[in-house]
């Protein structure tokens, strides 16, 4: 019998920093701003993808409530 490959598990967090300024440059009256400054300046991956499947969700209710959070 094959052995069952295991899932890659990245072992760097990911800067945040840089993110943040650039979404806080572009869109400085989103309403979900503060939440993505929160975040912490480094995160561990499997936690960037859990928390923007949540970023993603509340950036669609933004842009379909008709919210302009850009300049």
């Amino acid at each position: 019998m094959g052995k069952i490959p295991q899932v890659l598990k990245l072992k760097n967090n990911i800067s945040m920093k840089q993110i943040k300024q650039n979404f806080a440059l572009k869109f400085p009256n989103s309403p979900i701003l503060q939440t993505i400054l929160s975040l912490p300046d480094e995160i561990d991956p499997e936690e960037l993808i859990g928390a923007s499947a949540i970023l993603l969700s509340l950036l669609d209710k933004e842009t379909n409530n008709n919210i302009k959070g850009g300049k």
